[in-house]
């Protein structure tokens, strides 16, 4: 039996340490994952201790799980996506209000997500490259610096600044693959 199962049937059998365990193992990571869909800290602190809070009063009927993690995320990911919803509905909003919501919570998170993935596969692309290729990047547009301030960090002519930064740029649109 994993140590996850353990933990989870003494917590499910009433052991408040069980419970304690998972709680301070846990609640850092479920908040980081949490920041990601919601700025109210207080949302999220709130759906955080109902989650404890329910799944205290519920253990007796819970099924087993294979990694807490997994349910826990699970957990919160679906509380959230309630309370948000829940708070959107009870928020009235006028035309003139300064914070209209002009997309729905699903459309922010799946945009947010592909934001995400599009980031990743970038990282990924910039990987491939040659070190050379690498740094001119970082230096042109993480450090904005000029094709000149570049030639003389890298010991290399204004042109062949711009040839190696066109080269790179061909190399990951060659190799970007775009959502459809």
């Amino acid at each position: 039996m994993s140590a996850d199962a353990k933990l989870w049937r003494d917590f499910q059998q009433g052991d408040k340490k069980a419970f304690e365990a998972i709680f301070l193992r846990y609640h850092q990571e479920l908040f980081q994952y949490g920041s990601k869909m919601t700025r109210n800290r207080q949302l999220l602190d709130d759906s955080i201790q109902e989650l404890f809070l329910e799944l205290w009063q519920s253990r007796k009927t819970l099924a087993a799980v294979v990694s807490i993690k997994a349910y826990l995320f699970r957990a919160i990911k679906f509380k959230l996506v309630r309370a948000i919803k829940k708070q959107l509905r009870e928020t009235s909003l006028s035309e003139d209000d300064p914070e209209l919501l002009e997309f729905s919570y699903e459309a922010t998170l799946i945009a947010e997500q592909t934001a995400i993935a599009l980031k990743q596969q970038l990282l990924n692309i910039i990987r491939q490259l040659t070190p050379r290729q690498q740094e001119i990047i970082y230096l042109r547009y993480y450090s904005h610096m000029s094709y000149e301030e570049i030639g003389v960090i890298m010991g290399i002519s204004y042109q062949a600044a711009v040839n190696l930064i066109s080269k790179s740029i061909k190399f990951m649109r060659e190799h970007m693959v775009y959502p459809s």
